[in-house]
């Protein structure tokens, strides 16, 4: 009896480890499965991703590319192509579009030409990345149904720059504010052997720039001015101060290089940086180019004169370039994390605040390092700027204004003649 029970319980012990044993292939399936699930985490955790950036940008790209390096740190299976075009962009982003190739992010000015791209970009409205950037800023970014569709970069000035050191060694000390007053200035520097101008007047976009000083009525309100060009209220002639304009240029050619339409913008700033030429027109932008040329380069604002009246002297200054996600890009959300990346991190801002010398749209702490800001900021404490109003031209105007105004440096129009072709020229836009 002892002997037939102890069998019986040999053969369930047997029974229950056969039971707890997986069948060999079963168990080689599941081994596999695990396997292959582990084997897709990393699939897509690594996944290789390249993010494509297509920018305007010439000034302070070496802070960029540091904040590129130290975000693939983080994601060791992105790479970048960033291109920077700062010669016909506009045109060059138009065409990559026509060929069915929008990049992942793209730079564009605020106003008309941001808006131009909204169709592509990624709705940002109540997406939690605006909560770090100034409320100012934002407001600019804003649509006109009230979408954030794009992101600010910098708060951006722009006037005439000029070199302390010689207008020191010129003994000027009292600094022009004033038409008659800027011409004194360049006899001076003439009489002294300096060259007072060399602004790059080969540039279309800068000779567009220096426009829109001039473009000033009675009220401060740009929109005011621009809705009354496009419906066809005022003429750029029948402006306060715009003929004042064709008074600047010709200071820039008399008292400028005798090939003053040979100067392009690297130029310019080379010449200034290394006292060559007194003056320049650009924006605070180009201070890292400036120093790249002369490290020891000592230069400020002048606010543009644009009458007789000092009072009229600003500086034109605001939220130049905004940052646009495809939001049909394939790595949308890294598109957006690395967007964030280099417009709020600390990386960012230092490529803001040290290498572009600008000050960061976003809330940040951090000293801006750059002379031109410095300057710049000096003016927006005494209310010498004015809000900029090129961004608001009908998208790709900027570059008909320099045209036409590069017909009026060749003689080919007079200042009337000029006047009409850019009133022409900007119904034709709207129309």
């Amino acid at each position: 009896m002892k002997k037939r029970l102890m069998i019986m319980l040999c053969v369930l012990v047997l029974l229950a480890s056969a039971c707890g044993k997986a069948d060999p292939q079963e168990q080689q399936s599941t081994d596999t499965g695990k396997a292959s699930s582990a084997t897709s985490n990393e699939t897509s955790s690594d996944k290789a991703i390249e993010i494509t950036m297509l920018t305007a940008m010439a000034y302070g790209t070496e802070g960029l590319d540091i904040a590129v390096e130290n975000f693939k740190k983080l994601h060791p299976n992105v790479s970048f192509d960033i291109q920077h075009m700062p010669n016909d962009y506009e045109t060059i982003l138009k065409s990559r579009i026509n060929a069915g190739e929008f990049p992942d992010i793209i730079a564009a000015q605020t106003g008309s030409m941001v808006s131009s791209y909204y169709d592509f970009a990624y709705d940002f409205t109540n997406d939690p990345v605006l909560d770090k950037f100034n409320t100012g800023a934002i407001e600019l970014s804003k649509s006109s149904d009230g979408k954030v569709l794009s992101l600010p970069w910098t708060y951006e000035t722009m006037g005439i720059i000029y070199n302390k050191d010689v207008f020191e060694k010129a003994g000027i000390t009292e600094l022009p504010a004033t038409m008659d007053e800027l011409e004194a200035v360049c006899q001076e520097l003439e009489a002294q052997g300096i060259l007072p101008f060399a602004t790059a007047l080969k540039e279309p976009w800068v000779l567009a720039h220096i426009a829109s000083h001039y473009m000033t009525t009675e009220n401060e309100d740009p929109m005011k001015t621009i809705d009354a060009l496009s419906k066809g209220d005022i003429t750029f002639s029948e402006m306060d101060n715009f003929n004042n304009l064709y008074r600047l240029l010709d200071m820039m050619v008399e008292y400028g290089p005798s090939k003053f339409l040979e100067i392009d913008w690297e130029k310019s700033e080379n010449m200034l940086a290394n006292g060559e030429t007194a003056m320049i027109h650009m924006g605070d932008w180009c201070e890292a180019v400036l120093k790249d040329f002369n490290p020891d380069v000592n230069v400020g604002f002048l606010p543009v004169p644009v009458s007789n009246n000092a009072d009229e002297s600003y500086l034109l200054s605001s939220i130049s370039w905004q940052l646009l996600a495809n939001k049909d890009s394939e790595n949308v959300e890294m598109t957006k994390e690395f967007l964030e990346y280099i417009l709020t991190s600390e990386d960012g801002q230092v490529w803001m605040t040290e290498y572009v010398g600008a000050v960061p749209a976003t809330k940040t702490n951090m000293q801006v390092t750059g002379m031109l800001a410095s300057s710049a900021k000096e003016s927006i404490d005494e209310g010498m700027t004015r809000p900029w109003n090129h961004t608001l031209w009908p998208s790709g105007y900027n570059m008909k204004m320099g045209a036409f105004l590069q017909e009026y440096l060749f003689n080919v129009a007079d200042a009337e003649g000029s006047n009409e072709k850019i009133t022409a020229g900007w119904i034709d836009e709207v129309q």
